[in-house]
């Protein structure tokens, strides 16, 4: 039996998909602060361009595990293989692992404040 996963409802990988990619500083602080300093119609840019920029990344990122059936590392080390292209691209895989990291040290830090903080 093989150990992949595989999604068994489509609403189940968009919630996922959609946590991930908005991330939480975009849904609690950031909107309540820049509107409260008058930056409404930053907030309309702002999300235009998530959505410009991460929408398009998302359905990489989605492809690229769908294709590959691996992690981000190991798919674009796939990929590249597979296409003949310059090693340099896997350094992407590389770039999303560590990006994934640092984020969920972030929000680690965050927590611990918020947790610690309440009486």
């Amino acid at each position: 039996m093989s150990s992949t996963k595989i999604w068994t409802h489509k609403g189940t990988f968009l919630l996922a998909a959609v946590g991930s990619a908005v991330g939480l500083g975009n849904l609690w602080r950031f909107p309540y602060l820049t509107g409260e300093n008058g930056g409404g119609a930053f907030i309309l840019v702002y999300a235009l361009t998530i959505a410009i920029v991460g929408i398009p990344i998302l359905i990489a990122e989605t492809l690229l595990g769908r294709s590959s059936r691996k992690s981000p590392i190991m798919g674009m080390k796939h990929l590249t293989e597979s296409h003949n292209t310059s090693r340099n691209w896997q350094a992407i895989g590389w770039m999303g692992a560590l990006a994934a990291f640092v984020i969920l040290s972030f929000y680690s830090v965050i927590a611990g404040w918020r947790f610690t903080t309440q009486g």
